[in-house]
């Protein structure tokens, strides 16, 4: 029952969408803007920077949040902090509130990661980095950190 709340509390914190939030402040629809996702590339391309690193922000401590709250609300159960994460990414990508279109949880996964173990964090963010400058394309980084972050759990 835990851990169904857990996933519970994670998927409605992750329904908090901030790039919507941004754009609709701005009297815009970011879904027909830029890419048309909902996530913090997007509300950058469109709208700047300081925009794009609010919503990578805001997106990561969804995350962060989301797992230590349920760490502390569960304790009995030693995954709840990453089954609310799980909730947070799921939440992300198909808000119920937004008829289940949402973006593409990567900040919302690094914030997860972070909260779970910021040296796991660290090593993930180089390794990826590393991989995009080499493949000399950005999505190589949260490739990489998903594919990894498993193995080095």
């Amino acid at each position: 029952m835990h851990a169904v709340m857990s996933l519970v509390f994670g998927y409605l914190v992750g329904c908090i969408n901030p790039a919507r939030m941004v754009a609709k402040k701005k009297n815009v629809n970011l879904q027909e803007e830029g890419t048309g996702n909902l996530g913090a590339t997007n509300t950058a391309l469109v709208f700047g920077r300081k925009a794009g690193y609010f919503v990578l922000f805001f997106d990561m401590l969804k995350s962060i949040f989301s797992y230590k709250i349920a760490r502390i609300l569960f304790p009995q159960l030693r995954l709840a902090g990453l089954i609310a994460g799980i909730g947070v990414l799921i939440g992300h990508a198909f808000p119920v509130f937004f008829h289940f279109q949402g973006g593409k949880s990567l900040a919302s996964f690094g914030g997860l990661v972070l909260a779970h173990d910021p040296l796991q964090f660290a090593v993930l963010l180089t390794l990826g980095i590393v991989m995009a400058f080499a493949m000399n394309y950005g999505v190589y980084l949260a490739v990489t950190a998903t594919v990894l972050f498993p193995v080095f759990s």
